[in-house]
Protein backbone atom coordinates (compact mmCIF):
# COMPACT_ATOMS: atom_id res chain seq x y z
CA UNK A 1 0.00 0.00 0.00
CA UNK A 2 1.33 3.45 -1.04
CA UNK A 3 1.37 5.89 1.90
CA UNK A 4 2.05 8.73 -0.01
CA UNK A 5 -0.12 9.78 -3.37
CA UNK A 6 2.84 11.17 -4.32
CA UNK A 7 4.64 7.96 -4.93
CA UNK A 8 1.64 7.08 -7.18
CA UNK A 9 1.60 9.94 -9.62
CA UNK A 10 3.66 12.86 -10.57
CA UNK A 11 2.27 16.53 -9.63
CA UNK A 12 0.88 17.21 -13.26
CA UNK A 13 -0.81 14.02 -12.76
CA UNK A 14 -2.25 14.71 -9.81
CA UNK A 15 -3.65 18.16 -11.02
CA UNK A 16 -5.27 16.75 -14.39
CA UNK A 17 -7.13 14.26 -12.06
CA UNK A 18 -7.72 16.49 -9.80
CA UNK A 19 -7.05 14.40 -6.77
CA UNK A 20 -6.47 17.48 -4.24
CA UNK A 21 -9.72 18.95 -4.86
CA UNK A 22 -11.53 15.92 -4.41
CA UNK A 23 -9.66 15.16 -1.03
CA UNK A 24 -10.35 19.03 -0.03
CA UNK A 25 -14.19 17.69 -0.09
CA UNK A 26 -14.10 14.69 2.39
CA UNK A 27 -14.11 16.70 6.01
CA UNK A 28 -13.07 13.80 8.80
CA UNK A 29 -15.21 14.52 11.89
CA UNK A 30 -13.15 11.98 13.98
CA UNK A 31 -9.63 12.12 14.88
CA UNK A 32 -8.97 9.08 13.40
CA UNK A 33 -10.40 10.32 10.18
CA UNK A 34 -8.48 13.62 10.61
CA UNK A 35 -4.92 11.38 11.41
CA UNK A 36 -5.81 9.21 8.07
CA UNK A 37 -6.09 12.01 6.11
CA UNK A 38 -3.46 13.83 6.63
CA UNK A 39 -1.59 10.83 4.82
CA UNK A 40 -4.06 9.04 2.87
CA UNK A 41 -2.93 5.48 1.42
CA UNK A 42 -3.56 3.96 -1.85
CA UNK A 43 -4.19 0.42 -2.66
CA UNK A 44 -1.95 -0.83 -5.57
CA UNK A 45 -1.54 -4.20 -6.91
CA UNK A 46 -0.76 -6.69 -4.80
CA UNK A 47 -2.62 -5.34 -1.98
CA UNK A 48 -5.63 -7.40 -2.75
CA UNK A 49 -6.00 -8.88 0.58
CA UNK A 50 -5.97 -5.59 1.85
CA UNK A 51 -8.49 -4.25 0.02
CA UNK A 52 -11.09 -7.24 0.01
CA UNK A 53 -10.14 -6.50 4.36
CA UNK A 54 -11.15 -3.20 3.90
CA UNK A 55 -14.26 -3.88 2.18
CA UNK A 56 -15.71 -6.36 4.23
CA UNK A 57 -15.47 -4.13 7.51
CA UNK A 58 -17.39 -1.96 5.31
CA UNK A 59 -20.10 -4.49 4.56
CA UNK A 60 -20.81 -4.33 8.70
CA UNK A 61 -20.64 -0.90 8.76
CA UNK A 62 -23.46 -0.24 5.50
CA UNK A 63 -26.62 -1.12 7.58
CA UNK A 64 -25.76 1.45 9.88
CA UNK A 65 -25.09 3.94 6.97
CA UNK A 66 -28.92 2.88 5.86
CA UNK A 67 -30.80 2.55 9.25
CA UNK A 68 -29.30 6.06 10.94
CA UNK A 69 -29.23 9.26 10.58
CA UNK A 70 -25.83 10.88 8.45
CA UNK A 71 -26.24 14.01 11.48
CA UNK A 72 -25.57 11.56 14.25
CA UNK A 73 -23.06 9.14 12.67
CA UNK A 74 -21.10 12.88 12.18
CA UNK A 75 -22.13 13.84 15.56
CA UNK A 76 -21.12 10.74 17.16
CA UNK A 77 -17.88 10.22 14.72
CA UNK A 78 -16.56 13.47 16.07
CA UNK A 79 -16.88 12.33 19.51
CA UNK A 80 -14.50 9.74 19.65
CA UNK A 81 -11.65 10.80 20.84
CA UNK A 82 -7.85 9.45 20.92
CA UNK A 83 -7.80 7.13 23.62
CA UNK A 84 -4.56 5.66 22.73
CA UNK A 85 -2.51 7.07 25.52
CA UNK A 86 -5.27 5.54 28.15
CA UNK A 87 -5.06 2.05 26.51
CA UNK A 88 -1.45 2.36 26.82
CA UNK A 89 -1.34 2.74 30.65
CA UNK A 90 -3.62 -0.34 30.46
CA UNK A 91 -1.18 -2.13 28.56
CA UNK A 92 1.52 -1.25 30.61
CA UNK A 93 0.07 -1.98 33.86
CA UNK A 94 -0.59 1.84 34.81
CA UNK A 95 -2.89 2.50 37.06
CA UNK A 96 -5.63 4.53 34.71
CA UNK A 97 -7.35 8.05 36.35
CA UNK A 98 -10.71 8.58 36.50
CA UNK A 99 -10.43 10.76 33.23
CA UNK A 100 -8.79 7.57 31.26
CA UNK A 101 -11.86 5.57 32.38
CA UNK A 102 -14.26 8.01 31.50
CA UNK A 103 -12.76 8.52 27.81
CA UNK A 104 -12.81 4.42 27.52
CA UNK A 105 -16.02 4.38 28.27
CA UNK A 106 -17.41 7.27 26.37
CA UNK A 107 -15.37 5.52 23.32
CA UNK A 108 -17.16 1.96 24.13
CA UNK A 109 -20.31 4.13 24.47
CA UNK A 110 -20.34 5.48 20.74
CA UNK A 111 -19.02 2.14 19.31
CA UNK A 112 -22.38 0.21 20.59
CA UNK A 113 -25.07 2.54 20.35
Amino acid sequence: MLNDLNDLMDKEAMAFLELDELLKKFKPASHYGKCYFQNPRVYVKGDEELLSAHYERLRYVEPLWNSISKERIKRCLSELKNISHSLAKLEDGQVPSVVDFFEIKKFYFFLIV
